[in-house]
């Protein structure tokens, strides 16, 4: 029989599991908060009657806890108070609450491979799903940029796919059953034809250099990734002609990003050391008042992001919180590296790898896009976090010990040399 232990761990879990599989599509708020608010009051019963294990212990609590805390004092000088006190609340506390979720009960190198595969499958049926309606149902021509609802749009689509493209190549080149290795592989097409067809620069761009990253010990699959690269261009500008005249240089200058960039710039000046708070909405509330400072060539309608997360922390939080912002991200990077180039056992070396290039596709494409402020891209980013802490721990706890195995309960992971 079942303990309430073992089975309200399990529950916490699957709800979980379910907020993750539901990150990619549209119109599914009201699901993901019933399962998160489930899963969070379950883990405190739990917790409370000591029938479940939690710990803060991660390398990013005390960061975090600046960042919360940095966030938070924002709001009483925000120039939009209600927005920010929303957006911290209902967002960016929520988030560090999954981050310590996931920490927590993804803890064990199988259920760490649950949480890739969760997030694999769920992209690739969302990325089935979106072209199947956009192309087929309403009868669009593949020229066309995926857009299946107003609600997600391509460059967010671009950002999706492109972080699951990578896991699901990490997952196929460590799986040697045949049934998994044709699902993974399905799961991968689909990422990468939904990301070509949102003919996202910034996309595209983010996957390559993410792929150099996760293949550069191995020079055979880098040339194969270069190769790739070149036909996948080609082939955008085959189906999409007019991909061809966004990347030429002269589009590039003329792009909207030029006068975000002006505009956020002007916030910047005025409020360099706290920004103008955390709220979301607080960039396109203030457009009017910075952009019309600026030449006559440089005003436009406006925009509700910055189309660059360091901007974007610069405006709501200024430098200070840059510089907390900047610290998790380092910290994540160097854990990663390290853990890469002298963890303990295979299992943790090969994931800490491909969970670095996971998360630089995410940075690389938050250079263009909308990663912190759009709550999928900002799940991912604190999925990246937690995959981090929880290969930080696997390695703590196995030490060197031997053999590691892959987490499938069938195999032991092959030792990564290449």
């Amino acid at each position: 029989m079942i303990s309430w232990n073992t089975c309200g761990n399990r529950i916490v879990l699957v709800l979980i599991a379910l907020f993750l599989v539901l990150n990619p599509f549209p119109h599914v708020t009201a699901l993901q908060a019933i399962s998160f608010n489930l899963a969070l009051v379950l883990l405190v019963v739990l917790v409370l009657s000591r029938s479940a294990d939690f710990t803060f212990r991660t390398p990013f609590t005390w960061i975090l806890a600046v960042y919360l805390g940095w966030s938070f004092a924002s709001i009483f000088w925000s120039h939009d108070r209600a927005n920010s006190f929303h957006d911290f609340y209902t967002h960016l506390l929520n988030y560090v609450v999954l981050f310590y979720i996931l920490v927590n009960f993804f803890n064990t190198e199988r259920r760490f491979i649950i949480l890739v595969k969760t997030i694999v499958i769920s992209t690739a049926v969302f990325s089935v799903a979106a072209i199947a309606y956009f192309y087929f149902v309403q009868g669009n021509p593949l020229s066309a940029r995926l857009l299946p609802d107003p609600e997600i749009q391509p460059n967010m689509i671009g950002i999706i796919t492109s972080f699951a493209t990578v896991l699901s190549l990490s997952l196929l080149f460590r799986e040697k059953r045949l049934p998994a290795v044709m699902m993974i592989s399905a799961c991968f097409a689909a990422s990468l034809a939904a990301m070509v067809l949102t003919y996202s620069r910034g996309s595209l761009v983010a996957l390559i250099v993410s792929l150099v990253l996760l293949f550069s010990q191995n020079w055979k699959k880098l040339l194969l990734v270069m190769l790739a690269g070149t036909i996948i261009v080609s082939l955008m500008i085959t189906l999409s002609p007019g991909f061809k005249e966004r990347v030429v240089p002269e589009r590039i200058l003329q792009d909207g990003r030029v006068k975000i960039i002006y505009t956020a710039l002007e916030i910047i000046k005025e409020h360099p050391l706290t920004g103008i708070g955390f709220g979301m909405e607080t960039f396109r509330k203030e457009w009017n008042t910075y952009n019309s400072r600026l030449p006559q060539e440089l005003q436009s309608r406006a925009f509700s992001h910055t189309h660059n997360f360091i901007l974007d922390v610069l405006v709501r939080l200024g430098l200070v919180g840059l510089i907390i912002f900047s610290c998790i991200i380092g910290i994540s990077l160097k854990t990663s590296w390290s853990l890469w180039r002298s963890g303990h056992g295979s299992f943790v070396r090969y994931w800490s790898h491909c969970s670095l290039s996971a998360f630089v596709v995410l940075l690389a494409a938050g250079m263009t896009g909308n990663i912190m402020n759009n709550h999928k891209s900002a799940v991912l980013f604190y999925v990246c976090l937690a995959c981090t802490s929880i290969l930080h721990s696997l390695d703590s706890s196995t030490g060197k010990e031997s053999p590691v195995l892959t987490g499938t309960g069938e195999e032991n992971i092959r030792q990564t040399s290449e």
